[in-house]
């Protein structure tokens, strides 16, 4: 994909001619032994770098151990700063930690870069390649800082992403989607649209599902969060009545939808429950919204399509997710 496309807000194909800002760089090759690594990693303060991966890491000091570490092939060390400012690792911390950790001395081609624009930074990040595919919600936290999200937590930010596909796809399960690709959200620039559109509401969902952490976990998958998030989009009022109330045992009743629930997430998983979990969260919501008790959540046996009640995701229509997320588009702008 081209970069520059995320940053003119339109899809990968759309047609525009982007201006690029040459940063000052310069490259050498240095030896890294151990105590250099220490010394590059006093730079990887960057907000939005990646979880250090463990398996990672030991996979790289045992090829390094092994003399299996084709210097210059690995793309090197990358630091980064905006002017004058402070420097940044942008590229290389599992390689350095792989060093430290293999005990050995290893040549690597470093470059610093001045960058014109945070922007300019920031995109560099979401782009380069670390060795490992970096994924959709991993480049929007990249490029956070461009993002109306700005300040949502890392968490908030991929469970949005997540629950915004299971929304455009019906909420099928795993494989449902059958050519592979969401029209609306297949790029890293649909789906920053897409998140930047919903953006209140999905301040509005995390801050409701995060009271009890034991409930929030179970809250943050793609099925629970899309239902709060269409609930919290459509229904303002009666969504901040419902959620909070899930993650607080002490306020539920038996025989409410709250309770149900509550209890359903505290015993059932997405990943056991497959085909029925997102109709039992989304019956515990309808059951709400239409002022009815409810003792157990189950998957009624002619349910095909999932229904949310008050949402445009009415049950009739199996495009509905689609068209929800086009609209989100079109009312903003398509920027």
């Amino acid at each position: 994909m081209n970069i520059g496309s995320i940053l003119a807000g339109g899809d990968a194909t759309t047609k525009f001619s982007p201006v690029y800002e040459t940063p000052v760089s310069h490259t050498e090759w240095v030896m890294v032994d151990c105590e250099k690594a220490k010394e590059f990693l006093t730079y990887n303060t960057f907000d939005n770098q990646r979880k250090i991966r463990e398996q990672k890491v030991d996979n790289y000091a045992h090829q390094k151990r092994n003399g299996d570490w084709k210097p210059g092939a690995d793309g090197g060390i990358q630091i980064a700063r905006t002017g004058t400012g402070v420097w940044e690792l942008m590229n290389g911390q599992h390689r350095l930690h792989a060093t430290i950790k293999a005990g050995v001395t290893i040549p690597y081609l470093v470059t610093w870069y001045t960058f014109a624009s945070e922007t300019d930074k920031y995109t560099f990040f979401a782009s380069v390649d670390q060795g490992a595919k970096r994924s959709e919600s991993d480049a929007l936290l990249a490029l956070g800082i461009q993002s109306s999200l700005t300040g949502v937590h890392k968490v908030g930010i991929r469970c949005a992403t997540a629950a915004i596909k299971a929304i455009e796809l019906g909420f099928k399960a795993k494989g449902g989607n059958k050519d592979g690709t969401n029209p609306n959200t297949n790029t890293i620039a649909g789906t920053k649209r897409v998140l930047d559109a919903f953006s209140d509401p999905i301040l509005a969902t995390f801050n409701a599902l995060m009271g009890n952490r034991v409930m929030s976990v179970r809250t943050f998958n793609s099925a629970c969060f899309g239902i709060a998030l269409l609930s919290f989009t459509y229904a303002p009022e009666e969504a901040q009545e419902f959620w909070p109330e899930i993650i607080d045992p002490n306020t539920l009743t038996k025989g409410t939808p709250q309770y149900a629930l509550h209890h359903y997430l505290l015993t059932h998983t997405a990943t056991e429950e497959a085909d029925s979990y997102a109709f039992c969260i989304a019956n515990a919501w309808n059951a709400f919204a239409e002022g009815r008790g409810i003792d157990l959540l189950k998957r009624g046996s002619n349910q095909t399509i999932l229904r949310v009640a008050c949402t445009p995701m009415d049950g009739k229509n199996v495009n509905a997710g689609r068209e929800i997320i086009a609209a989100r588009l079109s009312s903003h702008g398509g920027k």
